[in-house]
Parts: C-alpha cells; sequence; structure tokens
C-alpha cells in the first residue's frame, strides 16, 4: 500500500505482547525496509510507557512526572536516542500521562521546557543542527488544548492535527500557521478503544466518503507532512486502510462522487466482478447504520 511509516502499538507489558524496541533487530530490520519509526502520541522519543512496559521496568514505582523526576525521565529517553538515534526515525515530542490520559504534570511552561529539554537531546545524539532531525508534535486532546492557550512550539517541529477519534478532524492550520517550516500532517482514527459504549475496536465503521472528505479538507489546508492512520487490530479496518493510503499516495485521485468507484473496486477485486456493484451498495449502507452509532 506503499506505507513507508509506523508507529508500534501501545503494548502492554503485563502479559502482553513485547514492545518493538525489545527485540533488537526490529530497528534494524525497519531500517534496511526504509520504514521510518515513531511512537505513538503517548511515548516520546521512541519509548513505549504504558503500563507495564519500558518505564515501569527500568524505574519500578517512581512517578512519571516532569515536574519532581526530570533526571530520570530525561535519562530514559536519552537511553533511547543514544541506540536508535542512528536509524530513520520520526520524534515523538512533549509528553501526556504515560497510560494514554492528561499528564497532571504537563502546562504550557512544562511542556516547551519538556520540548527544549527533548531537542538538548536530539541535538547530542542525532544531529546537531535540529532542523535536519525529523520531530513532530502531537496536538491529541489536551496537548491541543494547551497549544490553543499559548503553546510556543518550535517552528521547524511538524505540527500534527488529530482528528475527534470518530473521523472528525478537530482543526486544520490557518494561514500563519501553514507557513510553519516544519509543516503539519493528521493523525486519524479508523479504531477507538475508550470504554464500552463508545469503543469500536473490532468494526469497521468509518465510511470512507468521510475519510475522504476529511483528509481531502487536511490536504487543502497543506497538512500534508504526515498522514498517521490509528488502524488498532489492522483486520477489521483493511477497507479503509487502503482508502486512506490511496489518498495518502495520490490526495487528488477521488471526488466526492467517484468514492463508491473504490468500493466497487475492491469488491470486484476481493469477493466477485458480477456482484460488485451490489456490494458496494451493501457496504455503502453498513456504513450508513454503523456510523450513525
Amino acid at each position: 500500500l506503499k506505507a513507508n511509516h509506523v508507529w508500534p502499538a501501545m503494548h502492554d507489558g503485563d502479559g502482553g505482547t513485547i514492545p518493538f524496541n525489545c527485540y533488537e533487530k526490529n530497528r534494524v530490520v525497519a531500517d534496511e525496509h526504509a520504514i521510518v519509526m515513531r511512537s505513538s502520541h503517548i511515548e516520546p522519543m521512541l519509548r513505549n510507557n504504558i503500563a507495564g512496559a519500558e518505564w515501569d521496568r527500568e524505574y519500578p514505582g517512581e512517578p512519571w512526572d516532569y515536574v519532581t523526576n526530570k533526571d530520570h525521565i530525561y535519562k530514559y529517553w536519552e537511553d533511547r536516542v543514544k541506540v536508535n538515534g542512528k536509524y530513520e526515525n520520526v520524534y515523538t515530542m512533549g509528553k501526556r500521562g504515560k497510560d494514554d490520559e492528561a499528564g497532571s504534570d504537563v502546562t504550557v511552561p512544562v511542556l516547551e521546557r519538556i520540548m527544549a529539554d527533548q531537542r538538548t537531546i536530539l541535538r547530542q545524539w542525532v544531529d546537531k543542527d535540529i532542523t535536519h532531525v525529523p520531530q513532530v508534535l502531537i496536538a491529541y486532546t489536551e496537548v491541543l488544548g494547551l497549544y490553543n492557550k499559548g503553546l510556543k512550539v518550535p517552528d521547524d517541529i511538524i505540527f500534527c492535527w488529530p482528528d475527534d477519534n470518530f473521523g472528525y478532524i478537530r482543526q486544520l492550520p490557518d494561514a500563519r500557521e501553514q507557513q510553519r517550516s516544519g509543516g503539519s500532517g493528521v493523525y486519524y482514527h479508523l479504531q477507538w478503544l475508550n470504554g464500552a459504549t463508545t469503543a469500536y475496536t473490532w468494526l469497521n465503521t468509518t465510511p470512507p466518503a468521510l475519510i475522504w472528505e476529511e483528509m481531502s479538507k487536511a490536504w487543502q489546508y497543506g497538512a500534508k507532512n504526515i498522514w498517521v492512520l490509528n488502524v488498532g487490530d489492522i483486520k477489521p479496518g483493511e477497507i479503509g486502510a487502503e482508502f486512506f493510503l490511496e489518498m495518502a499516495c495520490d490526495p487528488e485521485r477521488y471526488r466526492h462522487d467517484t468514492v463508491r468507484d473504490f468500493l466497487v473496486r475492491w469488491a470486484a477485486r476481493d469477493l466477485d466482478p458480477h456482484f460488485a456493484n451490489e456490494v458496494a451498495s451493501i457496504m455503502e449502507e453498513y456504513y450508513l447504520l454503523g456510523f450513525a452509532r
């Protein structure tokens, strides 16, 4: 599908699968295949710190709080960059809570200090010219709120605009923001896990028409440096992932009145060309019903 950028999943270290960087050859194989690695919106500097994973293993019982435990968090980030810095990465900047929640220690001045310290690490271990090091701030949930309260983001950092977890992009760059040297991108959900009533982890309910509308708008607003799709367990979201990545390769391939052609082509290829139009109609109704929930 021509994708070349991966965020490994956030892994639970207590009985779940082992984080990406625990396998030393993973970063080597990714680099050999020209896959640019990064970590998720809650995992700065290529670290996997969700409950039970790397932070809890290396600093058991210590607070994930930059105000009270800066030295250990700084070293934790630095240790990873020392090892992975020679490979092709995009570095997630900033900080949130350890387990995909708001960081209680993170305010506008604290987040600005965190990014400055992270850039010090990158200058030391990746490239003295920080503008040559790909970095991104993912303005997910409360981070976008901090940005709108005045957070100053270094101009060369890519600003990644999030959707609302259900396929609608929360905010896009204005005329001034479109002139930033780092540009911007989009973090988009095809699945979301957050409680029993709103999760859609194993259902493919995001209509290609909505993906087209939102990502076309993002392209027109200049958010084109990085497009990342949260695919969850992948299997339920194969149709949406393929459509999203087709748009990433050619954002002007489809129009509002040709999105259906994708479903017809998919049905003809994967099921039966004799029933492609009928299957596409069934899928359109499925998306209409599924997305209503």
